[in-house]
């Protein structure tokens, strides 16, 4: 987590806290600032961004193999957080 994110900055992770402290990881392809609607309350922390190059191949694809890392090292599934699932079909 020692990449500048700001909320002009496309292609990220992020994670959602919630004043109970339970937390959420989500991916982005969209600029943060687009995500207004995340509920009220909820602190924003942008957790890894992933640059547009030509040779990096599928960014959804790579971002989705990340937001499943961060998901297990932040232990963001239920019952501890709000993920429900892992979609692990960015790794076949």
């Amino acid at each position: 987590m020692n990449q500048l994110i700001t909320c002009d900055t496309a292609n990220v992770a992020y994670l959602l806290e919630c004043p109970c402290e339970k937390q959420y990881d989500v991916r982005t392809t969209r600029k943060l600032k687009c995500h207004n609607n995340d509920p009220s309350g909820f602190r924003v922390m942008g957790i890894s961004h992933k640059t547009n190059n030509w040779r990096d191949g599928n960014n959804v694809q790579i971002i989705s193999h990340e937001e499943i890392q961060w998901i297990i090292s932040l232990k963001t599934l239920q019952p501890c957080g709000f993920n429900i699932e892992l979609d692990i079909n960015c790794f076949i």
